[in-house]
């Protein structure tokens, strides 16, 4: 097998399995359980599958990214992959009115795109903030 240009590395891996429970409870979907699949996609950078019958997600991720990971990558890419959680009853209802069609899909992946990154970019700043004031609390406790 060809070793990938922008492998997902380990570390990458366990940043993403952690940003996913983050990012579960930040999206209010903490009445779905969602778990780890064992399949490494060969083509996507990671992907969802939904059960929810059983309010059940099992994600994926993959083995590459598609071009050289940026700082916020993977961030983007749990957002992006939960953002299809929080949509489903939109989905579902399209579905059971018979017209989720490659029109809606579209539509779709350009809500999720935006949300994957200001929201995405919003946690990096509010962590930025956050290590800011931490940082001011520990000098003022030096004075």
């Amino acid at each position: 097998m060809k070793t990938p240009e922008h492998p997902i590395t380990d570390e990458q891996v366990t940043q993403f399995v952690a940003l996913m429970k983050e990012w579960q409870r930040k999206l209010h979907l903490m009445n779905w359980r969602i778990v780890r699949g064992r399949r490494r996609p060969k083509s996507d950078i990671a992907n969802v599958s939904l059960y929810p019958e059983h309010r059940m997600v099992r994600y994926e991720i993959g083995r590459q990214w598609g071009d050289d990971p940026g700082p916020n990558d993977v961030e983007e890419a749990v957002v992006h992959e939960l953002m299809h959680v929080v949509l489903s009853p939109v989905i579902d209802a399209a579905i059971k009115a018979q017209k989720y069609d490659e029109t809606v899909i579209g539509e779709e992946h350009a809500v999720i795109t935006v949300f994957e990154k200001l929201l995405t970019e919003m946690s990096t700043r509010i962590r930025a903030l956050e290590g800011e004031n931490a940082a001011l609390r520990a000098a003022n406790k030096e004075v």
